[in-house]
């Protein structure tokens, strides 16, 4: 990496639920092995990620098993759960054809170990290894999975979460993990090829047909009735957007993309982008009756993705909204100025600025065209400011016919490893950083966001510090567009 050349540019209580005391429920089922076998990573503990090739069921009749990239041999990979405060200790081994990273989505993690090729790390070639290590400052929902050719090496199910369990257990009387991803497979039941499809690429990006919940297509789930679930969602796709309707039960949106938000009864769909989490409590309804999650977020593909049915004894009455979850130890920064700093993202099917190569770019550029995706050298930042300018920015689409994407907005200083995010002003509550803003066609969304203070540390890389932006998905593709921003002492 060119450092100076970047310088150059610029009623009953709820129990207290401790889930490293056991594996996550599903409910009244047996957890999967997956879930409750030992590539659960407890606080201190390492765990050996091996990525490679290997096959797992995926759809139901007289087929072969699907021939994928799986960590550890299962889809999604091992859980990675530890209580907030912990180390993180993985060791990546890379079995596959390609080389690879990790990207630790949404983590405040050092910017070594952000897992973004050309930018903050070498790609991880095939046959070697690297180990990723970093405190998890966080208490959340989390996902981990390629940073490298995203759209083949998560299509081919790459993927699995991080869980940060809050100091004190959350008083709730279940905690359920659901990470949703989608494949798209041919009659018998193997991946379609065609990763970075140009049509996909101009469109909506790949939509799979087989849409699963923790890589199962089943979808029936039991509960105590008026228990109270706390339901976390993982969108580990590369492209679907979800659009989440609880019918038949009362739910409350908890947190966005692994922070807390004001506890909101969810009178609207939850949308969900590629990439995004939500954590939300769920209350089960009366004895022997059903609830269902919707998803309508594309009109002519609305189905159930999952239902939930009561049985045993009520755990208790009907009772008042729940608290919000404890806030997160988020830094904040010295503010010294602000400017204004415009994000445009171009292109798509109908554009004149779209080529086979970039499809999609912001401010007219795209990293691809140096080759960031397959691991060359980066482009030059294309925002640059010093060190402690607030930055206020605009996401916009002037192509009407795109659907809504995502940009994954990350700032990490050098001193403490600590990301300096929007405090989105769309979040519910109060104002908190995400790691996905969704934008639909033809709009602008407006955040604040801060950089970091750059050259406090002894060990300061040219007292710069370095984040990447680019779609979380929706438009996902080798041909997609990504940006780079960098910052001087100030």
């Amino acid at each position: 990496m060119n450092h100076q050349a970047d310088q150059a540019v610029c009623n009953a209580t709820p129990r207290r639920v401790d889930p490293r005391r056991r594996s996550l429920v599903l409910g009244a089922m047996a957890a999967p092995a997956w879930l409750a076998g030992p590539g659960v990573a407890q606080a201190g503990d390492g765990l050996e990620l091996v990525a490679a090739a290997n096959t797992q069921p995926l759809a139901t009749g007289p087929i072969q098993p699907t021939a994928m990239w799986l960590y550890n041999g299962r889809h999604p990979g091992p859980v990675v759960r530890v209580r907030q405060g912990s180390d993180i200790k993985v060791r990546l081994h890379n079995q596959l054809p390609q080389p690879t990273t990790l990207h630790w989505h949404g983590l405040r993690v050092p910017n070594a170990f952000d897992g973004v090729p050309g930018i903050t790390q070498a790609p991880v070639a095939s046959g070697e290894t690297f180990t990723y290590r970093f405190v998890a400052h966080d208490a959340g929902t989390f996902w981990y999975h390629p940073h490298f050719n995203s759209i083949e090496q998560v299509g081919r199910g790459l993927s699995g979460a991080v869980v940060v369990d809050e100091a004190k257990p959350v008083e709730v009387d279940d905690d359920w993990l659901w990470v949703l991803s989608d494949f798209r497979l041919d009659r018998q039941g193997q991946l379609v090829e065609g990763f970075e499809n140009l049509r996909d690429a101009a469109h909506a990006g790949r939509l799979g047909n087989a849409v699963l919940i923790n890589g199962t297509l089943s979808r029936d789930f039991v509960a105590r009735p008026h228990a109270r679930i706390r339901l976390r969602f993982v969108a580990a796709t590369s492209a679907r957007i979800f659009g989440l309707t609880f019918k038949g039960a009362r739910a409350w949106l908890m947190a966005i993309d692994g922070h807390p938000v004001a506890a909101t009864l969810l009178t609207e769909p939850l949308v969900l982008a590629p990439g995004q989490r939500a954590d939300v409590l769920w209350e089960a309804p009366a004895a022997n009756q059903t609830a269902q999650v919707l998803d309508a977020f594309y009109p002519r593909q609305r189905y159930q993705l999952a239902s939930l049915r009561t049985s045993g004894a009520p755990l208790r009455v009907v009772q008042a909204a729940p608290p919000s979850l404890p806030a997160n130890p988020l830094p904040e920064a010295r503010v010294l100025n602000q400017a204004p700093v415009s994000l445009v993202l171009q292109g798509g099917a109908m554009s004149r600025q779209a080529t086979r190569e970039a499809v999609w770019l912001i401010n007219g550029k795209a990293m691809t065209e140096q080759g960031m995706v397959k691991g060359a050298a980066a482009a030059p930042p294309a925002v640059c400011g010093q060190s402690q300018h607030r930055l206020r920015y605009g996401a916009g689409q002037p192509n009407p016919v795109v659907p809504p994407a995502a940009l994954s907005w990350r700032v990490v200083a050098p001193t403490h490893g600590q990301p300096m995010g929007p405090n989105s002003r769309h979040a519910v509550g109060a104002a908190k950083p995400k790691s996905c803003v969704s934008v639909s066609g033809g709009r602008t969304r407006q955040m604040d966001g801060a950089l970091p203070r750059a050259g406090a540390s002894s060990h300061r890389h040219d007292g710069l510090f370095r984040g990447h932006l680019s779609p979380c998905g929706g438009i996902s593709s080798a041909r997609q567009t990504a940006t780079r921003l960098a910052t001087d002492r100030g």
